[in-house]
C-alpha cells in the first residue's frame, strides 16, 4: 500500500488514471513521506497542469517510468518527488522547458495547415475490392480512395464492439488501458483529463464538427467538437414482420422499397457534410463525418439488394478450428452450434444476412463517392 501525502494524492490518482498501473512509484520505497514544497511542489503542479492540457504525453513518461523499473534505474533510488521531477525533466518537462519551447514554436514560420476529413465507416470489416474479402463485394470508392493515400491491410480492431474500438481510436489508448471493454460507459469517466482526437485539433486553431457516429451511439462527447450533425433515424420497412433471426431488434435484414439514398440518415449526413465543406472557413477544418451502415440492421434501399441477387450470393470461406483460440463469450457469439450465427444456419438465413451486409457495404460506399 502506498502511503503518500495528502498534497501529492489528487496527482497521484490522476496518473493513476492514465497509465491503468497502480502508478509511478509502487516499485521502491513509499513508506516515508515527502512533503511536496519548493521547486518540486512546481513541477507536480506544472505537470499536473500539462496532463490536463495535453501539453505532456502522458503515454511517453508512462513508458520512462516502466524502462526505468524493468532496468533498476538509478532514478528509482531517490525519493519519489525526486524521481518525478528527474523523469518529468528528461522527456522535456517543467517550466523553464515549456517556455522554451513556446519561444522555438514562436519563431517558426507559419504554413497552412491541411484540412481533414475523418470518415469512419461502423462495423465494416475486408470486404472491400481493395482488401478482397468478399469475392462479391462492390466497393469502387472505397478502392479509389485506396489507391490515393495509404492502406494499411492489417489492422485490426482492439475489441469487437462499438464503444471500446472507437476510442481506441480517438483516444489512442487500448482497452486494457482505458477499462473500457464493452459499450456501456463514457470515456470520460474512466479517463477525465483524457485528450480525443478531434479535441486535439480544436484546442490547436481547427474549427472542429462532426456528424453522426463518431462517439458510441448516445455518447458524443461535447468537449471534443464545436458543433454536432445529430443522426436522425432511418425508415424502416413497411412490409413485416421483418426478416431475420428473431433474437434482437439489430438482427435482421431486408430491403426498403420506395426509399432512396436522401432518405436514409447516412445520406442526410452526406448532405449536411456537403454544405459544410462547400461554405468559406476562416480557420483549418477537422471535420468527422460517421456513418452507420453497414452496422445492422441491414436496412438500405432495394437498389443495393439488387446488385446482389440471393441465388448468386457467395457465402464466406470458414475454418474448422477458426474461433477455437477466442474467449468464451465470443466462440458462443460465433459458433456454428449456439448463438447468432447457429440461428442463422438453423433458420436458412446465412445467404439473406450475407447478401444484407453486402448491400449496406455498397450503400456505404456510395455515400462515400458522394462526400
Amino acid at each position: 500500500t502506498l502511503y503518500l501525502s495528502s498534497a501529492a494524492s489528487d496527482v497521484y490518482k490522476r496518473q493513476a488514471q492514465y497509465f491503468g498501473t497502480k502508478g509511478f512509484f509502487s516499485t521502491y520505497d513509499a513508506r516515508l513521506d515527502e512533503p511536496l514544497t519548493g521547486e518540486l511542489k512546481s513541477v507536480w503542479e506544472e505537470g499536473l497542469s500539462a496532463l490536463r492540457t495535453g501539453r505532456l504525453d502522458a503515454m511517453a513518461l508512462a513508458r520512462k517510468v516502466r524502462q526505468a523499473e524493468a532496468a533498476d534505474s538509478p532514478t528509482l533510488k531517490q525519493t519519489r518527488g525526486q524521481a518525478m521531477l528527474s523523469m518529468w525533466r528528461e522527456i522535456g518537462g517543467g517550466k523553464s522547458a515549456s517556455a522554451k519551447n513556446r519561444s522555438a514554436a514562436a519563431q517558426k514560420p507559419s504554413k497552412p495547415q491541411p484540412n481533414v476529413l475523418f470518415i469512419p465507416v461502423d462495423d465494416l470489416n475486408d470486404w472491400l475490392g481493395v482488401l478482397q474479402g468478399h469475392p462479391q463485394a462492390k466497393t469502387p470508392n472505397f478502392d479509389r480512395l485506396a489507391q490515393r493515400g495509404t492502406l494499411f491491410t492489417r489492422a485490426y480492431c482492439t475489441a469487437p464492439a462499438c464503444n471500446p474500438s472507437r476510442k481506441s481510436v480517438l483516444t489512442g489508448t487500448r482497452p486494457s488501458t482505458s477499462g473500457l471493454y464493452y459499450s456501456n460507459k463514457r470515456i470520460r469517466d474512466l479517463l477525465p483529463g483524457v485528450v480525443t482526437l478531434p479535441e486535439h485539433f480544436k484546442r490547436n486553431g481547427y474549427r472542429v464538427e462532426g456528424g453522426g457516429k463518431i462517439f458510441h451511439s448516445g455518447m458524443n462527447d461535447r468537449q471534443s467538437r464545436h458543433a454536432y450533425f445529430d443522426r436522425p433515424k432511418d425508415p424502416e420497412p413497411r412490409k413485416k414482420p421483418h426478416v431475420g433471426l428473431g433474437l434482437h431488434q439489430f438482427w435482421r435484414w431486408q430491403p426498403l422499397e420506395h426509399f432512396d439514398d436522401d432518405d436514409m440518415a447516412d445520406g442526410k449526413l452526406v448532405n449536411w457534410a456537403a454544405k459544410f465543406l462547400n461554405r468559406d472557413h476562416d480557420k483549418p477544418l477537422f471535420l468527422g463525418v460517421g456513418f452507420y451502415r453497414p452496422h445492422m440492421p441491414w436496412h438500405v434501399p432495394k437498389k443495393y439488394f439488387d446488385l446482389f441477387p440471393l441465388e448468386d450470393v457467395q457465402l464466406p470461406t470458414t475454418k474448422a478450428n477458426d474461433i477455437d483460440d477466442l474467449p468464451g463469450y465470443s466462440r458462443w457469439l460465433a459458433s456454428e452450434r449456439t448463438g447468432f450465427h447457429a440461428a442463422a444456419i438453423k433458420q436458412n438465413q446465412w445467404k439473406p444476412a450475407v447478401q444484407g451486409y453486402l448491400a449496406c457495404i455498397a450503400f456505404a460506399d456510395a455515400q462515400l463517392g458522394r462526400l
